[in-house]
């Protein structure tokens, strides 16, 4: 296998690009066993195909690993944000919708990307929401981060 590592990411990859999460997962989880190929992307990658197959647990697992290691990725903490939100976890979403907030407001400070509003302006709806529980009427979380390309998040405009 640490032969080969590089080949069964690509594998993998292509797998989780073509919907085939299980069998994604089948390339991945050796390829964590060895660590080399193990980065930020790799765990998205694995995060994004447990959370097309409902497995929030390893989602999740996936999505805190990189907030772990990486301070700056807005990508896990939106991530993060939608998977507690799917399962009525309003308050760890909006700690991570925050997070993902003040990262990007920090990227905007450092000059890196364009001014986007549109975090801020979740974070804006999430909060009144969440004082007023009963208003039916606002988008769930997941929703209005869809809103927000990953791209922008973590690449800024193209």
């Amino acid at each position: 296998m640490h032969d080969y590592g590089d080949l069964f990411k690509e594998v993998a990859d292509a797998l989780k690009e073509t919907g085939m999460f299980e069998d994604a997962l089948r390339y991945y989880i050796p390829v964590q066993q060895t660590g080399e190929y193990a980065d930020v992307n790799f765990f998205m990658s694995m995060g994004d195909c447990y959370m097309r197959l409902n497995k929030l647990e390893d989602a999740e697992n996936c999505y805190l690993t990189v907030t772990e290691y990486d301070a700056r990725n807005v990508e896990s903490r939106v991530q993060l944000a939608k998977l507690y939100e799917s399962i009525g976890m309003t308050e760890h979403a909006f700690k991570y919708v925050n997070e993902a907030v003040l990262l990007e407001r920090q990227e905007t400070r450092r000059g890196r990307r364009g001014k986007d509003t549109r975090l801020d302006h979740l974070a804006r709806e999430f909060r009144s929401a969440e004082r007023a529980p009963e208003a039916a009427h606002f988008p769930s979380i997941s929703q209005r981060l869809e809103d927000v390309p990953v791209t922008t998040l973590t690449t800024g405009p193209a």
